[in-house]
C-alpha cells in the first residue's frame, strides 16, 4: 500500500513525540519505562541514532553496561561522530573495565572538542579507576580550567588527593564542592575521613554525624566511633561501634575500636570479647593483640597476657609498648633475665 504525504508526516512527528517520550523517563529517572519507549520506537525506525543512544542510557542507569555500549556501537555506526554515542560507550566500557576501549573513545571525543570540561573529567576517571592518582589530578586540573563552577570536579581530583595522602589539599577541594552546592553523603563521608586521617577529629565527628542524619552507614558509625575514642568521649563511641555492627556484623575495624572503647571504660572482659572478635580477621596486627594482652592484665590473667604479648612480639619485635608491659609480667615471676632482655629491648 502506498503511503500518502501526510501519512509519512504523520509517522515521523509520531516517532519524534516518543522519543521525547523517552528523552522525558531519562530526565526523571524512570530508566526501565524509558528502555521500553526507547525499544519500540526502534522497532519502528531503526536508523534513529539519537534513539540508540537514549536505551544506552537507559541500559547504562540499569548497569547493563554490555547492552549500553551495543547500543552506542549501532548509534556510531549511522554518524561516526555522535558525541554523546562516544561518550556513553567509553563510560560503559569504564564500567565494564575495558580501559583500553574506554580511553580511545575519550581519545576521540578529544578530537571533537578538545576543551570541554566532561571529556576532561573522563580522562581523569580513566586515571583514577587505573589508580594512576597523579595523572588523574592533572585532567581534573585542567576541567576544573573550564568549568570552574563543577563542584563534582572539585570532588573528584579532592579524591585523588587523599588517595596519594595529600589530605589538606583533598580537604580544600571538598570544602569547595560543598561550597558550590555538593551537598551529599558521599561527600561528607570522604571529607570525615580526611579530617580523621589529619588528626581533626572534631571535623571527622561533625561530618559523620551529617552523613548519619542523613541515612544510617555503618561505615559512618564506625568512623564517627573511632573520631569520639581520639576524643576521649568512650561511652558514645561504644554507641557508634554498636549501631555499626549492628547493620554489619562482619566490621573488624568496628570490634577493634569497640575493644578499645571498653578498655577506657575499665569494661576488660567485654574489651577481651571484641579484640578475640577482631582477631577473627585481624590476627596479623599486633595491636590488636596487644590491646586483649593489656585487658587480660586488668583481669589478672597473666598467662593469657603473656601469650598475648609474645604474640604482639613475635609480629613486631621492635614493638616497645609490648616490651615494656612484658617486662612487668617478667618482674612479677622474677624472671630476671627475661626482665633484662625486654628492659633492655626497651632501652635500646
Amino acid at each position: 500500500m502506498r503511503l500518502l504525504r501526510s501519512d509519512l508526516v504523520s509517522q515521523t512527528e509520531g516517532m519524534e513525540e516518543s522519543y521525547q517520550r523517552g528523552c522525558a523517563y531519562l530526565e526523571a529517572g524512570d530508566y526501565e519505562q524509558a528502555l521500553l519507549e526507547f525499544s519500540l520506537l526502534l522497532q519502528r525506525d531503526g536508523l534513529f541514532a539519537s534513539a540508540y543512544v537514549g536505551r544506552a542510557i537507559a541500559h547504562l542507569n540499569l548497569e547493563n553496561y554490555s547492552a549500553a555500549a551495543a547500543d552506542c556501537t549501532r548509534a556510531l555506526k549511522l554518524d561516526p561522530t555522535l558525541a554523546l554515542a562516544l561518550y556513553n560507550r567509553a563510560l560503559s566500557y569504564l564500567r565494564l573495565g575495558q580501559f583500553d576501549q574506554a580511553q580511545a573513545d575519550a581519545d576521540a571525543l578529544l578530537q571533537l572538542a578538545p576543551a570541554e570540561g566532561d571529556y576532561l573529567a573522563l580522562q581523569a576517571r580513566l586515571q583514577a579507576h587505573q589508580g594512576n592518582a597523579e595523572a588523574a589530578i592533572l585532567w581534573y586540573t585542567e576541567a576544573i580550567g573550564v568549568e570552574r563552577g563543577s563542584a563534582y570536579l572539585y570532588a573528584g581530583r579532592a579524591g585523588q588527593f587523599a588517595n596519594l595522602g595529600d589530605y589538606a589539599a583533598a580537604c580544600l577541594d571538598y570544602d569547595m564542592a560543598e561550597r558550590l552546592g555538593y551537598c551529599s553523603a558521599e561527600l561528607y563521608l570522604a571529607r570525615a575521613v580526611v579530617h580523621f586521617a589529619q588528626g581533626h577529629y572534631a571535623g571527622a565527628e561533625k561530618d559523620a554525624s551529617w552523613v548519619l542524619a542523613q541515612q544510617p552507614m555503618p561505615s559512618a558509625y564506625q568512623l564517627r566511633g573511632s573520631a569520639r575514642l581520639h576524643l576521649d568521649d568512650p561511652l558514645r563511641a561504644v554507641r557508634d561501634f554498636d549501631r555499626s555492627l549492628a547493620l554489619d556484623p562482619e566490621r573488624p575495624l568496628a570490634y577493634l575500636g569497640r575493644a578499645r572503647a571498653h578498655a577506657m571504660l575499665a569494661q576488660h572482659e567485654d574489651a577481651v570479647h571484641d579484640a578475640t572478635e577482631a582477631l577473627h580477621w585481624l590476627d596479623n596486627e599486633p595491636d590488636v593483640w596487644l590491646i586483649r594482652a593489656c585487658s587480660y592484665m586488668a583481669l589478672g590473667d597473666e598467662e593469657a597476657a603473656l601469650s598475648d604479648l609474645t604474640e604482639c612480639l613475635r609480629l613486631e619485635p621492635g614493638h616497645r609498648v609490648a616490651r615494656w608491659y612484658r617486662a612487668q609480667l617478667f618482674a612479677a615471676r622474677g624472671d630476671w633475665t627475661a626482665l633484662g632482655s625486654d628492659l633492655a629491648a626497651c632501652l635500646t
